[in-house]
């Protein structure tokens, strides 16, 4: 119900919505998330290199943990490692740190 509501709203202020399904398959919630990330930020300014960047990252990372560790306790099961956001501040980084809930 809850999901319904915001995506609802998400459509109505025509804001982008990327749908997990309870059989998370994390490439292609990441490639679905990545798509809409892009298309939404087009145009804008970026965050600075360095602690701007850094804490923005970690921000990122605290959110996808805080929904990562519901849907868990939701399904009382233990997902995959989860490839987090490294958060050394450097632009353009790709890089990752897969780890569980747990190790988080």
């Amino acid at each position: 119900m809850i999901g319904s509501r915001l995506g609802a709203a998400a459509a109505q202020e025509g804001l982008p919505v990327v749908d997990v399904p309870t059989d998370v398959r994390w490439d292609g919630v990441t490639a679905a998330v990545r798509t809409a990330v892009i298309a939404a930020l087009a145009g804008r300014p970026r965050l600075r290199p360095g602690p701007e960047l850094a804490a923005r990252r970690r921000h990122e990372n605290d959110v996808v943990h805080r929904q990562i560790s519901a849907h868990e306790q939701q399904i009382g099961a233990t997902l995959p490692p989860f490839p987090y956001a490294c958060t050394c501040g450097r632009s353009g980084c790709a890089d990752v740190d897969p780890a569980t809930t747990a190790d988080y």
